[in-house]
């Protein structure tokens, strides 16, 4: 319809026929829409929001968008790709629409229309969003202004649908990549130039929903997805800087991992971000997934802040699934776009019998010894008998197993149905009306969704010696049966098992030879068998059961690796986290008894500890290290220190570690159990550091 028809129609309109909301929908917004030529069949009403989560403990019915308009008539395409104006309606005798504004803006986060419009038929709110700015004002006026030809004249002009529908769908980038240049190039001949087109005028905030977390800064904004357990997550960041609007740098899970996880809390020019390199004057140069920009020095700070906090929330969520889930003893791999946790190793021969007896018992309850299995591709499911998953065993050929018979070298994994479920049926749970069957850490225990330990423990104790029992002990199976039986067996187990079936001891020897711990043995080509992979882990006591200092040792061991870690490729850490760790560190030395050979290698390290600091520039005061005193007193010294530095050469950590670590192994102390949980929890934080890094982030270099 023309503007002509428009100005007609409001003319001719009476707000007095508005007498409740269903008026103001059907008498005055539905017209007015028809006539600024939006059509019918590209309007949806009473639309619910999917992907909504109410708070907890709170139930009720989805929010409803009155009405929304979309650029096109096909329903499965109407989403936050074609949503156009979104319209709040409220009944005349509403006055204050501050609300109505409030609601249209809380349910434009889900759909992301170009508008929001909102009224009562006698006042009129139009608001323009901006992802990461303030929302603008377009129109605020009654109704009965646009009895002004000028102001309905310029409503239709800004409102009309061939114009929405091409704002839509315009790309946002305006600059060509020649201006670009001779824009980036202008930047360096005129300073203030680039004052002011890298002024940010994004308006910071944080706001998470669900798994997804925003975070802004002025010049900066990131949109997260966050990993539900062991899903993997992204991220997207853009700039406010006119030269890269429109411009949208994705990063995969495995970039936030490997680029954002080193040198947290550092300024830009200390260079020990991985995706971040200074170039001349104060411009750095950030490699951001796919995608390199050019950033000032003051849109490098807030890409690092804004960095800062969406890493820390990130690594929340995959710490609380590790904590939920106990994952804590087991390495990780990567498989179908999830990870794994191999729990042990078994005899290829074995994983093809357990998977025969699932088959046996597929989903089915009269003759399933307790439980359900469904195995409709490579992996195991064992359910409860509502059919919900308690865990899922996936196999993996054992990379460290070369044995020419083939026979050995299946990693059994361990895979959570939370992870599991989002990465499987992660449109089906964002799309569902009722999302009370997705899987969650609630339901993790004995009955619901089991841990990597509880499982382990139930394939070892249960599962396997079921299996054992049910094929084994007799003879007597039918043909259907026997003939797999007889492919699968190694010969000389079926040789014994056609006699008379196998006796509780063979039972037992064959199903402990068919078994290796993955944790404590990998192959030996040279043996031909499983050998200890890491004799020193049997070491390991949970902090709550530590007695002695030498039980304390392998933790200590662990956080040096970490300093010593070459793929960080950082030199430096924060001072706060290694404060209290210092302080107690010193306070176990002072404690040892004094021997020569102690003495004589803390001097040694320390020694190497001076040079670098003198190499820094450091001062000290003057300290020769020739007795066990001096010692002490230069390591009081460097409690001192950290306390008055921002960051530490993590040389320098890594040689006091290792320092304590052998003076724990090796030394007579005069220490009360409150002195080991003093120091218990001074290196806690770095040691659940350590792990994080050592499950989720340093396997990921050696896939590349």
């Amino acid at each position: 319809m023309s503007n002509t028809q428009f100005i007609e129609w409001v003319r001719s309109f009476n707000s007095n026929v508005l007498q409740n909301e269903d008026d103001v929908e059907t008498k005055f917004i539905l017209p007015l829409f028809k006539h600024l030529g939006y059509p019918d069949n590209h309007r949806r009403g009473k639309y619910s929001i999917q992907g909504y989560q109410p708070g907890k403990n709170k139930i009720g019915r989805k929010p409803e968008i009155d009405q929304i308009y979309f650029s096109t008539e096909e329903k499965n395409k109407q989403d936050k790709e074609t949503s156009l104006i979104l319209i709040e309606a409220k009944e005349p005798r509403e006055k204050n629409l501050t609300d109505a504004i409030h609601q249209a803006e809380f349910y434009g986060h889900f759909l992301e229309p170009l508008l929001l419009f909102i009224t009562n038929g006698q006042h009129i709110h139009v608001l323009k969003r901006h992802r990461f700015r303030d929302n603008e004002q377009v129109f605020n006026f009654s109704v009965q202004e646009l009895w002004n030809d000028s102001i309905a004249n310029d409503f239709y002009n800004q409102l009309h649908y061939e114009y929405i529908k091409h704002l839509k769908l315009e790309t946002i980038d305006v600059l060509t990549h020649k201006l670009s240049i001779d824009l980036l190039n202008a930047y360096k001949r005129y300073p203030d130039l680039q004052n002011q087109l890298v002024k940010g005028d994004f308006t910071p905030q944080t706001r998470e929903d669900r798994n997804s977390f925003v975070f802004i800064r002025p010049t900066v904004a990131i949109t997260c997805t966050l990993p539900i357990a062991f899903e993997e997550g992204n991220c997207s960041i853009e700039f406010s800087n006119i030269m890269l609007r429109g411009l949208t740098c994705y990063l995969s899970h495995k970039d936030i991992l490997m680029l954002f996880s080193p040198g947290l809390g550092t300024p830009p020019a200390q260079g020990e971000r991985r995706f971040l390199r200074q170039t001349e004057g104060n411009w750095f140069e950030a490699r951001l997934g796919q995608t390199t920009v050019l950033l000032s020095e003051r849109e490098a700070s807030e890409l690092c802040d804004a960095i800062d906090g969406v890493f820390q929330r990130y690594k929340a969520n995959i710490v609380k699934a590790a904590n939920i889930l106990e994952i804590h003893e087991y390495s990780t791999v990567s498989i179908q776009n999830m990870i794994g946790f191999p729990l042990f190793a078994v005899d290829r021969w074995l994983w093809n019998l357990m998977k025969l007896f699932t088959e046996l018992f597929l989903y089915s309850p009269k003759k399933s010894p307790g439980y359900l299995f469904s195995s409709s591709g490579m992996e195991i499911q064992i359910c409860n008998k509502a059919r919900r998953d308690h865990t899922l065993i996936w196999p993996r050929v054992d990379t460290t197993d070369t044995s020419p018979s083939g026979n050995s070298g299946i990693q059994i994994l361990y895979v959570d149905p939370i992870t599991y479920h989002h990465t499987i049926y992660h449109d089906s749970w964002e799309n569902t009306k009722d999302q009370s069957e997705e899987p969650s850490f609630e339901q993790v225990g004995p009955l619901g969704i089991w841990t990597a330990k509880y499982t382990e423990k139930w394939l070892l104790r249960q599962f396997i010696p079921v299996i054992f029992d049910t094929f084994l002990h007799q003879s007597h199976h039918s043909e259907s049966i026997l003939k797999p039986l007889q492919t699968i067996l190694p010969p000389a187990i079926w040789a014994r098992y056609k006699k008379s079936g196998l006796t509780a001891e063979q039972i037992k020897t064959t199903m402990e030879s068919a078994i290796h711990d993955y944790h404590k043995e990998i192959y030996s080509p040279d043996e031909h068998k499983y050998v200890s992979a890491d004799p020193f882990r049997d070491n390991y006591i949970p902090f709550e059961s530590i007695k002695s200092p030498k039980e304390l040792a392998p933790y200590i061991a662990c956080i040096e690796t970490m300093f010593t870690n070459h793929h960080a490729q950082l030199n430096t850490i924060l001072s706060n986290i290694l404060q209290p760790y210092y302080a107690s560190l010193a306070q176990i030395i002072r404690r040892e008894e004094p021997n020569p050979l102690g003495t004589e290698y803390m001097k040694s390290k320390l020694r190497y500890v001076q040079r670098l600091r003198q190499a820094k520039n450091i001062e000290e005061q003057p300290n020769d290290l020739l007795t066990h005193e001096k010692i002490l007193d230069y390591l009081d010294q460097q409690v001192i220190l950290i306390n008055h530095m921002d960051y530490e050469d993590k040389r320098v950590a890594a040689m006091l570690s290792r320092i304590l670590s052998v003076a724990l192994k090796e030394g007579v102390f005069d220490l009360q159990q409150k002195h080991l949980n003093t120091l218990i929890e001074a290196f806690k934080p770095l040691y659940e550091q350590y792990c994080f890094e050592a499950q989720f982030v340093e396997n990921l270099f050696y896939e590349e």
